[in-house]
């Protein structure tokens, strides 16, 4: 648990570094936009890696070369588009981590889930046998919407997200 732990955390700091070079890849004409192949929403741009399930650790590791993340949803609108970006495809990793493995999950920003939108599907989540520390979000019609914690060693499909610039 904790070199998982450590790998999120170096992998935060990529992030960081990399959000820096973010604006290169999305500056057209002086204003903000999506780089070219990404989907816009709002602020938000994202990209679905190709035919890509991954496991967490992988999916962050992929969206971090790109210098963005996992997909981190406040709010139902972003829920609703990610929703309609995935409908054909199958679940999303999202970008959240229980560290502690006690149901307190946190986005990869650092932000508390219970401090921002929610999404869980009934009775998640419930860290069953005590190894779904990573989450998805359903696509199927059977909680369709809905978030679900799983093991972050489950291959999903991995979409990469980052703020227009």
């Amino acid at each position: 648990m904790k070199s998982l732990l450590f790998i999120v955390v170096l992998s935060l700091l990529a992030v960081g570094y990399a959000r820096d070079q973010e604006a290169e890849l999305a500056i057209r004409g002086g204003k903000k936009a999506c780089p070219e192949g990404w989907v816009e929403n709002g602020n938000q741009c994202y990209f679905i890696l190709p035919e890509t399930k991954e496991a967490f650790v992988r999916g962050l590791y992929l969206c971090n070369q790109l210098g963005v993340t996992l997909p981190i949803i406040k709010s139902a609108e972003e829920n609703a588009f990610l929703l309609s970006l995935m409908e054909r495809k199958g679940d999303p990793r999202l970008g959240m981590i229980a560290p502690n493995g006690d149901n307190v999950f946190e986005w990869l920003d650092g932000t508390a889930v219970a401090d921002t939108f929610s999404a869980w599907n009934t009775g998640e989540p419930n860290n069953s046998g005590g190894i779904e520390k990573c989450a998805q979000l359903h696509v199927s019609e059977s909680g369709k919407g809905k978030w679900n914690d799983a093991p972050c060693s489950n291959s999903r499909f991995i979409v990469c997200q980052m703020e227009k610039k």
